[in-house]
């Protein structure tokens, strides 16, 4: 049985500290995956969740597997969260290449996000505004590539796949990212 964990924004990366000092104490059964997702790099959630993570993976390296604690594999998909939003798309004029739409599609962009939220910087999250995270993970989640999503689906698609695998979705109902990532997802 394999467990995996896409954790959304900072709730999610909380989610996921907690699974992994679960996996530590050997409540939780292990292997777990993890998938860490956020538009905001400087997520100390996100880093924190990380680091705890890293240090894990150290200790379980270190300690013979017939010990209970650390027993468990806990593996990262990337070294940093996986981003919907670049440094050369982080507005969603950019995202959706506004310019080069046609007329009617602009429209549409104009009539549901207001100038400053089409040209808000999105580095840094989606500010409470999950009707433009959902725009954004919408068209920018691919299943496809090496990286974020496309990792996790290699990965899932690794050995012998049994019914007792589990994938889970972890985010907040409120905020941003988590509000938008988690049902878009």
């Amino acid at each position: 049985m394999s467990n995996y964990l896409i954790a959304v924004g900072g709730t999610g990366a909380k989610i996921a500290e907690a699974a992994i000092h679960l996996v530590a104490a050997n409540v939780l059964p292990g292997p777990l995956t993890v998938l860490f997702v956020d538009a905001d790099e400087g997520n100390g959630s996100v880093n924190r969740a990380i680091e705890t993570a890293k240090k894990y993976c150290k200790c379980h390296d270190s300690f013979d597997s017939r010990v209970p604690p650390f027993q468990s594999s806990v593996k990262l998909l990337g070294e940093k969260p996986w981003s919907p939003v670049d440094a050369e798309s982080k507005t969603l004029r950019r995202i959706f290449g506004f310019p080069t739409l046609a007329k009617p599609e602009q429209d549409v962009l104009r009539s549901l996000f207001a100038d400053d939220e089409l040209d808000l910087d999105l580095t840094e999250g989606f500010r409470a505004r999950p009707a433009i995270g959902s725009a954004v993970w919408a068209h920018r989640v691919s299943w496809e590539g090496v990286e974020g999503f496309g990792a996790l689906r290699a990965e899932l698609g690794k050995g012998s796949q049994s019914s007792a695998d589990k994938v889970i979705l972890a985010g907040s109902i409120f905020g941003g990212t988590g509000a938008s990532g988690v049902p878009t997802i």
